[in-house]
């Protein structure tokens, strides 16, 4: 797998601590790092899209559960306020949407904070 089909840093930080409303235990970054496969990812500019390989690490109830909606926000490179939206479908987590609010989105992440 290269390094174009893993999760970052920051995306498993954001599913970890989004995941925890979901499944206990929730995974680790680690776990999700090493375990979850990106099938694409598109950036527009102001965010980006993920798509994940459908895993039991992603398994949140069972297949007739829905739901897109906020998982948490973060704070990029110090200054640049994001959100993140979770999509689910079938009990399983498929996508992950982060987003800026209006600033664009930078081309590198040299710190990030993710919201309590």
């Amino acid at each position: 797998m290269n390094e174009k089909c893993k999760l970052t840093k920051l995306e498993a930080d954001v599913l970890n601590k989004s995941l925890m409303e979901f499944v206990t235990p929730a995974p680790t970054s680690h776990q999700l790092i090493n375990n979850i496969e990106v099938i694409s990812r598109e950036f527009t500019g102001k965010g980006f899209y993920t798509d994940f390989k459908e895993s039991t690490l992603l398994k949140v109830s069972d297949e007739h559960f829905e739901f897109t909606g906020g998982g948490c926000g973060a704070v990029l490179n110090a200054e640049i306020l994001v959100g993140f939206l979770l999509f689910i479908k079938k009990g399983y987590l498929y996508s992950l949407e982060g987003y800026t609010y209006s600033d664009p989105w930078p081309s590198e992440i040299k710190s990030f904070t993710i919201d309590d």
